[in-house]
């Protein structure tokens, strides 16, 4: 029996950067690519503040404990490089926004948030 799928949208966060910084969009797009390589993940063009064309939004679909493990792994490496980086999770069509940082994010923190949201 397949797992069924939750789509989460994910968002990068630094307090020392502005969504239009050019730094802060290089590191962004580091994790786009390292996801777009280990998980199953969907890039949507979101209107951005003050910007010419979009924003990303990173949809990863979660699923199996693969697909739990391999966007984990990606996502705490990320942080790990910069002890000041934040992602939110989200899931779709869900107001309920949760942040975690290298230091809180785990398979077991990412579960509880679907498994609060799905009740």
């Amino acid at each position: 029996m397949t797992d069924p799928v939750t789509n989460v949208i994910v968002e990068a966060h630094h307090p020392d950067y502005t969504s239009d910084d050019l730094r802060w969009r290089e590191q962004i797009a580091s994790l786009h690519e390292e996801l777009n390589a280990n998980t199953d993940v969907t890039f949507r063009e979101q209107p951005g503040e003050h910007m010419k064309g979009g924003v990303a939004e990173v949809l990863l679909a979660l699923g199996s404990a693969g697909a739990f493990t391999a966007a984990v792994g990606v996502i705490k490496a990320w942080l790990e490089r910069d002890k000041f980086r934040r992602v939110a999770f989200r899931l779709e069509n869900s107001t309920t926004t949760v942040t975690f940082s290298a230091d809180t994010i785990n398979e077991a923190a990412l579960r509880q948030l679907l498994n609060v949201e799905k009740k």
